[in-house]
């Protein structure tokens, strides 16, 4: 059960036909990422009772999703469920695309328990992995339930690889039987030589 007691001492429950939103913001240092496509998936449902049953088709898959305590848990709770979207071809409840300022709201959810799938973007030369994560709608907060919650996903972000065709062009028109047999290219890095490739002839 996730009833809560009150500021005067009585148990509150949360409310299951209540409608919810969720609010992403997909930012890095104060700058968003537009255009990145979201994808929700509702897991459970909340119940008259305070608890929530999976729905399927994820009731059908061997995940717990009771007596979870630590974060590492529901990270694992959260990548498994993603590899069965992924292997099952799963739809998603909802969809959104972020704006400008990299938020995407999902407005008149049901309850639930939701797994939102992480995405990957790249941006100035550097790849952002945003991770898969859970959340409960209503949120348990300060001795009652948010039902307008806002999150910013947790995310790595490594440079990415970045590929250079280096090209000689000779300009000695008439002179190509003095040209040296190899030309030696060295790549520097902010003045730090980091690679020397030999080009043929």
């Amino acid at each position: 059960c996730i009833s809560l007691l009150g500021v005067d001492g009585r148990a509150v429950a949360p409310e299951p036909g209540r409608r919810c939103s969720l609010t992403l913001y997909y930012t890095h240092e104060g700058v968003g990422f537009s255009g990145l496509e979201v994808s929700i998936y509702r897991v459970a449902e909340l119940q008259d009772t305070g608890m929530y049953a999976r729905v399927a088709p994820y009731s059908t898959y061997p995940v717990n999703i009771y007596g979870i305590k630590s974060q590492q848990e529901w990270k694992t709770l959260a990548t498994t469920l993603s590899s069965y979207v992924v292997a099952d071809s799963l739809p998603a409840y909802r969809t959104g695309t972020t704006s400008r300022s990299g938020t995407v709201v999902f407005a008149n959810l049901q309850t639930g328990l939701y797994l939102v799938r992480g995405v990957v973007t790249e941006k100035d030369g550097v790849r952002y992995t945003f991770q898969d994560f859970m959340v409960y709608l209503p949120t348990p907060t300060g001795g009652t339930y948010n039902y307008d919650v806002e999150a910013r996903p947790k995310y790595s972000s490594v440079a990415t690889a970045t590929s250079y065709r280096v090209v000689k062009l000779w300009q000695d028109s008439g002179n190509s039987e003095n040209r040296p047999g190899s030309v030696m290219v060295r790549l520097l890095e902010d003045g730090i030589p980091k690679r020397t490739v030999i080009l043929n002839a």
